[in-house]
């Protein structure tokens, strides 16, 4: 498929350009058939036929058989062209006697210009109105879409914007959602970068489309929504550091490109039968990001993307038995980035910690000062790293609804919820083990 993809776009280089030699690709979309007939049975008799003005239904068993076949003898006497004296081959595919490229139902036919065509370059109008009228054919115009990639001789930034608007076509569909930090950061790894995966693995996206693409994706984290640029509470540079360096894991869409891009081309010299040759330099680094004769995506990354130094409390934080939102408030406080009161200098002046009303907010002073902190108890390794995320949780949660909705959480309260969250999740946790 990629191979395909590849194949097609190095021989639409230079089609927008005005000196140019006839050349044409030709796009055909095959067409339901329209040639079957239906009986009724009626009282264990057929009776009658009738014409099907739809052809064979989406899901009829008939269907893929059908199209195979189909397929099959239309790639086979498209290949006999290649001995056919009077064929004219695309002026880019006569050495490697290339008359088309299939995948599933996407055709491409290459020719040369003076005999069909649907997509040109260098043909006189005159020329273009004549074979049309003959071939019943419509002129097309580029670009136009092969395998889901814009085909074109050159792309600008615009024609990278279904990338853009599926993302963004994502993100509104969760708008309505109540999700937490942490369930947006799972969004953006798992669907969004997954979306711009295909794309990276083909193109080198401009530096602008990624851009717009980090935007989306920041945006959403931090306010739910595509358009909404609410102040970050961490810079992205840090987000898209791997857990164990600080960061959430999120990818740096560069250096994926980079190494996506290098993967394709590991796969390209690696296969006997590739039209493509090989470029020595380039695979004697890749070399070294290689692991039982296959390129690693995963270590060409690591090599590309910007790096920090490795610290010891994400393994702390991240762990599987601690309820990912609380991670996520215990990433942010142990970052020094939760917006507490001393933060807000300039926007608020009551400065006082609102649970114990005694002494200023502070990070410090809301986790490890505040008489109404409740610390965890002695347990086993497991339950010590709920218990230090769980009250982060809900003591921050405890200081936003007193400010922002006027809900006073007695501290025996939020003890007691606390402490059912931590009694749920280690109860559950040794249910499992």
């Amino acid at each position: 498929m990629i191979d395909n993809i590849f194949l097609l776009q190095e021989l639409l280089r230079k089609y927008g350009r005005k000196r140019i030699s006839p050349q044409c690709v030709l796009r055909w979309i095959m067409t339901c058939i329209f040639t079957t007939y239906y009986s009724l049975s009626y009282n264990g008799s057929l009776h009658g036929f009738f014409k099907g003005k739809r052809g064979l239904r989406q899901g009829d068993p008939l269907s893929p058989y059908l199209f195979v076949l189909c397929l099959e003898y239309l790639s086979r006497g498209l290949g006999e062209l290649q001995l056919n004296a009077d064929f004219n081959f695309h002026p880019k595919c006569g050495g490697l006697k290339i008359t088309h490229l299939a995948f599933a139902d996407d055709l491409v036919l290459f020719s040369k210009g003076d005999t069909t065509f649907f997509y040109s370059a260098g043909i006189s109008s005159m020329d273009m109105e004549a074979i049309k009228g003959i071939t019943g054919f419509s002129q097309g115009s580029f670009p136009f879409k092969y395998l889901g990639i814009p085909a074109d001789s050159r792309l600008s930034i615009f024609q990278f914007s279904p990338l853009i608007d599926k993302i963004s076509g994502y993100i509104s569909a969760w708008v309505g959602a109540n999700l937490s930090y942490a369930g947006r950061t799972e969004l953006v790894k798992s669907v969004l970068q997954g979306v711009e995966c295909f794309w990276l693995s083909i193109l080198p996206i401009p530096a602008g489309v990624r851009a717009k693409i980090d935007q989306l994706c920041r945006n959403f984290l931090w306010s739910g929504k595509c358009n909404e640029n609410k102040r970050p509470l961490v810079a992205w540079k840090e987000v898209s550091l791997p857990k164990i360096e600080g960061g959430l894991g999120i990818r740096n869409s560069k250096a994926w490109n980079k190494a996506l891009l290098s993967k394709t081309l590991w796969d390209i010299q690696a296969k006997k039968d590739s039209l493509w040759g090989t470029v020595e330099e380039a695979i004697q680094r890749l070399n070294q990001w290689t692991s039982n004769e296959e390129l690693q995506s995963k270590l060409t990354y690591g090599y590309l993307r910007s790096r920090s130094a490795k610290l010891t409390w994400p393994k702390l934080v991240w762990h599987s038995s601690i309820t990912p939102k609380h991670s996520f408030m215990l990433w942010l406080g142990l970052k020094d980035c939760l917006l507490t009161k001393d933060k807000l200098q300039g926007f608020t002046e009551d400065q006082v910690c609102p649970l114990c009303k005694l002494e200023n907010e502070t990070t410090n002073h809301l986790f490890f000062q505040c008489r109404v902190e409740a610390r965890g108890t002695g347990l086993q390794a497991k339950a010590k790293k709920i218990c230090l995320a769980c009250p982060v949780y809900h003591l921050w949660e405890a200081r936003n609804q007193r400010i922002f909705d006027g809900k006073i959480n007695h501290p025996k309260a939020i003890i007691r919820r606390i402490q059912i969250q931590i009694y749920r999740s280690i109860y559950s946790l040794s249910q499992t083990q």
